[in-house]
């Protein structure tokens, strides 16, 4: 099911992919694209495509995300890459966190307190500088 979530324009990824195109009429292309886009349009214009270039084999395959690390219980626990923001959702504290090895449209809002249990230093950082929490290399210096 999707969940839809007001993320702020500067954390979206700039492009999602690669799609299957279905079909072409004209200008209009109709993409196989998946159900956590939610209510996405599945037919779009030709100009908002970029063509797929496959990744050289020597680097490695990017369509496998990592195999989530075995917890001392045997479940899953997957790496945090960063806490990108932080909010109050029905009295509960979130953040939206960014998962080594995977793609942006993986990065989802987990409860503060589950985070506080795993990666306590992590999080303790994040709450000292929120704002200068590992900013990207891309980012421009004010």
């Amino acid at each position: 099911s999707y969940v839809e979530v007001a993320v702020p324009y500067k954390l979206t990824a700039r492009w999602f992919g690669p799609f299957v195109v279905l079909e072409a009429k004209g200008a209009q292309v109709t993409l196989d694209s998946p159900a956590t886009f939610g209510k996405a349009h599945q037919r779009v214009n030709i100009r908002r495509l970029k063509f797929f270039e496959a990744r050289d084999a020597q680097f490695g395959t990017a369509d496998q995300p990592p195999r989530p690390l075995q917890g001392v219980d045997g479940s899953d626990m997957y790496e945090v890459s960063r806490i990108c923001a932080s909010r109050i959702m029905k009295g509960r504290h979130e953040l939206y966190v960014e998962w080594k090895g995977y793609d942006q449209s993986h990065i989802s809002w987990v409860f503060r307190q589950i985070l506080f249990e795993d990666v306590p230093a992590l999080l303790a950082a994040y709450e000292a500088k929120p704002a200068k929490f590992k900013q990207r290399a891309s980012a421009l210096i004010r």
